[in-house]
């Protein structure tokens, strides 16, 4: 690069966000690296060059939004050094969906969707003076209404079509948008995705249901084992600098284990999804233990 471009990215505490941002600092950038917690910034400071700037962005807060747009704008040349904005912060939320109380339901979606929205409207005058490029990190749990994790799916199909309808609206005007669907990442949100299960979990045990405690025992199994399956943050941040500079980036980056397989779910008929999801949460050989378990009461 013949001058140093800057980059802002949202949720670099951890996992991809700061996998990305660490290797953009190395490529060379100038990095807005967002976070919520001090230690998290210090962090970052410590093994990161001077050229890496943390800025306190919460997405769901408006006036922290502001404060780091008007950051960046005055380290750009009001935006004309801007390579690119970065939406990676996330939040997980696990439990049975008819659970899982409106309010926390509102949460993930002010972080998932709502946050990544607010954020680029923010962003737009200096994504104009610079041509800068909008990248969303989604998820390939987009493409598939997971059992125990469908207010987080719904977050992710949300911003897919935000950003497809961005990248159409945007395109005369040179500003291209690339959505990245990371399949399995071995990132924190899988331990937070673990103990908002097992907070769920204790909401719906008076119930005394055994087919219950029987699914969530499978989720937290399959959850722990793709979390050792799982693909190196590091990976999605290459895909993340491809899409900043290639000449023309791609409309859609799938990447990590599972990341293709997810794509072709929707072309599958809905019988067949709902017979591969029976067979993980509902195994005849458990369903059966079940009923034995529930006779004897």
């Amino acid at each position: 690069m013949s001058e140093a471009r800057s980059v802002l990215i949202s949720g670099t505490s951890s996992g991809i966000g700061r996998a990305t941002a660490l290797l953009l600092d190395q490529a060379g950038y100038r990095v807005f690296a967002g976070y919520r917690r001090e230690a998290d910034a210090e962090s970052l400071r410590a093994e990161a060059s001077d050229r890496l700037t943390p800025v306190r962005l919460d997405v769901t807060d408006s006036g922290q939004i502001a404060e780091a747009v008007a950051e960046v704008q005055d380290s750009t040349d009001g935006g004309r050094t801007l390579a690119a904005i970065v939406g990676n912060a996330g939040a997980p939320l696990a439990g049975r969906t008819a659970d899982i109380s409106l309010d926390d339901v509102r949460a993930v979606f002010e972080v998932n969707l709502f946050g990544h929205l607010g954020l680029i409207q923010a962003c737009m005058p200096i994504l104009r003076r610079g041509r800068g490029r909008i990248v969303g990190i989604s998820s390939g749990a987009a493409n598939i209404s997971l059992p125990f994790l469908a207010h987080y799916c719904a977050t992710k199909v949300g911003l897919n079509f935000v950003l497809h309808a961005l990248r159409r609206e945007l395109r005369q005007e040179g500003i291209r948008v690339s959505l990245i669907e990371p399949g399995l990442i071995d990132t924190p949100i899988w331990d937070r995705g673990l103990r908002s299960l097992d907070h769920h979990e204790a909401a719906v045990e008076e119930h005394g249901r055994v087919t219950v405690a029987d699914q969530f025992f499978r989720a937290r199994r399959l959850s722990a084992m793709a979390n050792v399956r799982a693909s190196p943050p590091s990976s999605v941040a290459r895909v993340v600098r491809k899409a900043i500079e290639a000449r023309r980036p791609r409309r859609r980056y799938s990447v990590g284990r599972l990341s293709l397989l997810a794509r072709t779910v929707p072309l599958s008929p809905l019988w067949t999804q709902d017979l591969v999801t029976r067979l993980i949460l509902e195994p005849p050989w458990r369903s059966r233990a079940a009923s034995r378990d529930l006779n004897h009461r």
